[in-house]
């Protein structure tokens, strides 16, 4: 299983317990954005977790910063969804270190060149890489990548999966 994920996620985990961002009142479109990323990312925890005596890997990938109409909106200057305004709050969550999402602007590619690590992902040779991409399985560049803890962590992905089920309606039987 493939999720298009981001290292967009490093700026917010879940907002379990107000997820609409206080019905909108306190909504920045880069911790939307990134909360939408961690979920991608515990989704798979959840699943891989669930799935792996099955011989199910399940992979959250960053595509990189392919040149899409989304990245034509983030390199807008001077607005709360730029790249600046993401990268100037990437700065005040991690002051006293680097941000784990890096410098975006050192993976731009292609649009071609993204899909790489999706393709990777994919194929079935790459579902014999380490046993630790079987619980951390965020991958960039065809590689793995150790994410922050909260984004992989097990009871916070089971709050997220029973979340959606509560808003689905029922249970996802896996």
């Amino acid at each position: 299983i493939v999720n298009v994920s981001s290292m967009g996620y490093a700026l917010n985990d879940v907002r379990i317990d107000d997820y609409n961002f206080e019905e909108g009142k306190a909504y920045h479109p880069w911790l939307g954005y990134s909360q939408s990323k961690t979920a991608n990312v515990q989704f798979d925890t959840y699943l891989a977790g669930h799935l792996k005596d099955k011989g199910v890997q399940c992979f959250a990938i960053q595509p990189g910063m392919p040149q899409t109409d989304l990245y034509y909106h983030v390199n807008v200057p001077k607005n709360e969804a730029s790249l600046e305004s993401g990268m100037a709050l990437a700065a005040k969550i991690y002051p006293n270190r680097p941000s784990p999402a890096g410098d975006p602007k050192e993976d731009e590619k292609t649009i071609e060149t993204a899909a790489s690590t999706l393709v990777y992902a994919a194929l079935p040779q790459s579902l014999m890489v380490s046993q630790f991409l079987r619980f951390l399985g965020f991958l960039i560049n065809c590689k793995p990548f150790a994410v922050e803890s909260y984004a992989t962590n097990r009871a916070r992905a089971e709050k997220l999966w029973k979340l959606s089920e509560k808003h689905f309606g029922g249970t996802f039987d896996i």
